[in-house]
């Protein structure tokens, strides 16, 4: 079977969703959704129809590369490292031959978390769920609220989740007015690849190492968060960063994602800033280590982890050189 019918197999199953924390960490909003009750989906956007055989052929025929692939090299065998986007378009859900081949060629999937083990979204649910928070105070409870009814994303079942993952659900909501999904995650797709083609999925975190990377660190840091996260959503600058990013992955705009810092009017302060370095650089060596411990096991890996992993210095691509892997930029 080629990987172009397998992909136009899974696309015919009912869809996956798999989101972003902060637009990192996909399995973290695969866990709110389960985590929040069904009404929590119905957006203002019209729920996403299942798409018929002619879109699907439609966008097999126009077949793309998006995103950042690299072949990584050590010990006389090859892996890949692949930068994803959580949110997607149908357009965007079938490889170019690039990405097609390999996906061909590898022999294991790896994920930041398996978004189909059910185990670890039953863990994730229980690591999101409001518990014992500190309350928001009566002024940002009063915007969360007025958000929520501006993105159709009724409060119940949203409130059964901490604040962080509530406001990623508006942010989440707001994005699907600019056609963007959730349910076309690059995860999303590729762990319904996975499944279809039967090749095994590896998780590359634990739920608390992708839980601890999000969490505020404290009520005054919680505030904070929110605070700014309500700004950005109601300034609309929210889901037009996602937007751009969105528009940078489609075009595999490396130099443009290695500005990200210059444009993306997201750290302006020191909180900001180090909330950043705990969603990236600090993850950045624990995905690089078990990327190469697959690796070494003689798997051809295809390890696929959030885009903004792959840029600077920290980034994984350079850590993978520094760790003795020739890497080389596919697409």
């Amino acid at each position: 079977m080629t990987l172009h019918r397998s992909w136009l197999r899974f696309a015919r199953l009912p869809s996956i969703p798999s989101f972003a924390a902060a637009l990192h960490g996909a399995a973290l909003l695969a866990a709110l959704w389960g985590a929040a009750s069904p009404a929590v989906a119905e957006m203002c956007a019209p729920p996403l129809p299942k798409p018929s055989a002619a879109l699907l052929a439609s966008a097999q025929a126009q077949a793309n590369n998006h995103g950042f692939l690299w072949r990584i090299s050590k010990g006389g065998h090859n892996s890949y490292l692949y930068g994803t986007l959580h949110v997607g378009k149908l357009e965007w859900m079938f490889p170019g031959r690039e990405l097609n081949n390999a996906l061909q060629a590898s022999t294991r999937i790896a994920l930041e978390i398996n978004v189909r083990d059910a185990t670890l979204m039953r863990q994730l649910q229980a690591g999101m769920a409001a518990g014992t928070v500190a309350p928001l105070d009566a002024a940002l409870q009063q915007r969360m609220a007025q958000q929520a009814r501006r993105n159709c994303v009724p409060l119940v079942g949203l409130e059964r989740v901490r604040p962080e993952f509530q406001i990623t659900a508006l942010t989440l909501a707001a994005a699907r007015m600019r056609g963007l999904e959730a349910d076309y995650s690059s995860e999303s797709v590729l762990s319904s690849y996975a499944a279809t083609s039967q090749k095994p999925v590896e998780s590359l975190e634990s739920v608390d190492e992708q839980l601890q990377s999000f969490l505020a660190s404290d009520a005054d840091d919680l505030q904070h968060f929110v605070d700014e996260g309500l700004t950005d959503l109601e300034s609309g600058d929210a889901t037009q960063l996602l937007a751009t990013l969105a528009e940078v992955w489609a075009a595999s705009d490396l130099q443009q994602l290695n500005n990200y810092a210059l444009w993306c009017n997201c750290l302006k302060t020191e909180s900001d800033k180090a909330a950043m370095t705990r969603l990236l650089d600090d993850r950045n060596p624990v995905l690089a280590h078990r990327i190469d411990r697959l690796h070494a096991a003689g798997e051809t890996v295809f390890a696929a982890i959030g885009a903004l992993h792959m840029i600077g210095a920290a980034g994984v691509p350079e850590r993978l050189r520094r760790m003795g892997y020739q890497v080389q930029r596919i697409f």
